[in-house]
């Protein structure tokens, strides 16, 4: 559970931060492997199948626009603001894909790859470990393909990886890291942005919009929910 995909956009005042929550049965969700970060690809149901992680970003996106029937100027590739992923930003760039560049929150950034109408095509780029594994989950519901790499930093962590059972230098598929076939995830808007609106407040009751759903048969429901409206103001305020 991440109970906030994208702290430091809330502190800011941004849009896409999100509140985000999976389950599975017993085993369907591995642990995070022991590494903080992951090298990672994402993309939705047209493009399965045509990602790779272990080739090349320019590789991965002209099959990922063969599959999608576009040219790959047509696709818009979404990745974390970071220094180290600019030599990545400008080889995409060069390929003459748009790019949209993001803050924080890369598990919302894997869900706006496979979400309709969300303008984004491919998520790529580094991120957290523990993030990999809830992108995963939703990615397993939405029908679309997340591949991760351990981005392996130093000894202690290719040790840690080979003594969890992981190959350090291996790709690891969504599969691989959660198995399960009773996957659920239930996602909130909290500032908003391109895959839900955030939290709207009015006089004593809030709104919130979330997407609720179930890997096994491929539901996604849309929630609205208005909280607290039935309560008088004095009573409301001591829900939380």
């Amino acid at each position: 559970m991440l109970p906030v995909d994208g702290i430091s956009l809330v502190a800011g005042g941004l849009s896409q931060a999100l509140s985000v929550a999976a389950v599975a049965e017993t085993g369907g969700i591995l642990l995070p492997p022991p590494v903080a970060y992951m090298h990672k690809i994402a993309v939705g149901p047209q493009a399965r199948g045509a990602v790779d992680i272990s080739d090349t970003p320019e590789n991965n996106l002209r099959r990922v626009a063969f599959a999608m029937n576009v040219q790959v100027q047509d696709l818009t590739v979404v990745l974390l603001d970071r220094p180290r992923h600019q030599a990545l930003l400008e080889r995409i760039r060069a390929l003459g894909a748009r790019v949209a560049i993001v803050s924080d929150g890369d598990v919302g950034l894997a869900l706006m790859a496979a979400w309709p109408g969300s303008g984004i095509d491919v998520m790529i780029g580094s991120g957290g470990t523990r993030e990999a594994i809830v992108a995963a989950c939703a990615m397993r519901c939405l029908g679309g393909e997340l591949q991760c790499r351990p981005w392996v930093r130093h000894e202690d962590e290719a040790a840690a990886m080979r003594e969890a059972g992981y190959d350090p230098e291996a790709s690891l598929s969504m599969e691989r890291l959660v198995p399960g076939r009773e996957v659920c995830v239930a996602v909130t808007g909290i500032s908003g942005g391109g895959l839900l609106r955030g939290v709207r407040y009015h006089n004593w009751w809030a709104e919130t919009h979330s997407l609720v759903m179930r890997a096994q048969s491929g539901t996604v429901r849309e929630i609205t929910a208005k909280h607290h409206v039935a309560l008088p103001p004095d009573e409301a305020g001591k829900v939380h």
